[in-house]
């Protein structure tokens, strides 16, 4: 029950080599089956080496200390007045402002466009179920051996939909951005394509790389919105945070 009321605790205690070994193993079961509880200790791990340089960990800690051993239930025989309560409330959620202010700062700071694409961009495997073609044509059999110079050599001999899909993605991958986006927005256009939620994702990256962040936003939005989207699950709320960053970041 103690640590579904106190996550913060058994955080910190895990970062500071704090738990016995039996615990330290359950909990980090615990953080691979659980995204949100990784990305926490992830947070507060940069929290903590943010608030070691800025020489204002031993506040943290001494505040958080003092909170513990002072707050009902941590010593059943004693009587902590309300008022000490109160202090204390205040003075760990001020540390925790504090720690969210300072990792925020500093996620803001070392944030890069790269590196969010990078991130955030997904390999596209040719299927024969996917797409208009039912046989391997120049342009997917060069895409499928990655072979993308050769792609955009024969782009003037894609014959579907799907062949102009893997132009756009050689342009891509030869960060040709300006290239991709308009084959990719005239697939998009199409509704009912069976390529049209992968022309929507690759647009988002596409604008991505070009640093143009309201654009990708427009379209990786919508997919970490949509449950039942092909690319759901490549759009988490993670990156659409990044993406708003850099945006204030520009």
């Amino acid at each position: 029950m103690a640590e579904a009321l106190h996550p913060e605790e058994n955080i910190l205690r895990y970062l500071d080599g704090e738990m016995p070994d039996a615990e330290k193993r359950d909990f980090e079961n615990q953080m691979q089956a659980d995204e949100v509880l990784r990305q926490q200790v992830q947070d507060m791990a940069l929290a903590i080496e943010a608030v070691r340089h800025a020489g204002t960990v031993a506040t943290v800690r001494s505040v958080h200390a003092d909170m513990m051993k002072e707050l009902p239930g941590k010593k059943p025989a004693s009587v902590v007045p309300f008022g000490r309560v109160v202090r204390y409330t205040m003075a760990a959620a001020a540390s925790v402002l504090l720690i969210f202010t300072m990792v925020q700062g500093y996620l803001f700071y070392r944030l890069d466009a790269e590196e969010v694409y990078g991130d955030a961009f997904v390999n596209y495997e040719v299927s024969a179920t996917r797409g208009a073609a039912t046989t391997e044509t120049p342009v997917a059999s060069a895409y499928s051996r990655r072979k993308y110079n050769e792609v955009i050599a024969q782009a003037g001999q894609a014959t579907d939909a799907r062949d102009s899909f893997l132009v756009a993605l050689a342009y891509i991958d030869g960060k040709q951005p300006d290239r991709a986006i308009p084959l990719l927005a005239a697939i998009h256009a199409q509704k009912h394509s069976t390529l049209a939620a992968d022309a929507q994702f690759y647009l988002g990256m596409a604008w991505l790389q070009k640093k143009d962040y309201d654009k990708s936003l427009a379209y990786l939005r919508p997919i970490y919105e949509d449950d039942e989207h092909l690319y759901h699950d490549h759009v988490p709320r993670r990156l659409i945070r990044k993406l708003k960053m850099l945006q204030w970041k520009n």
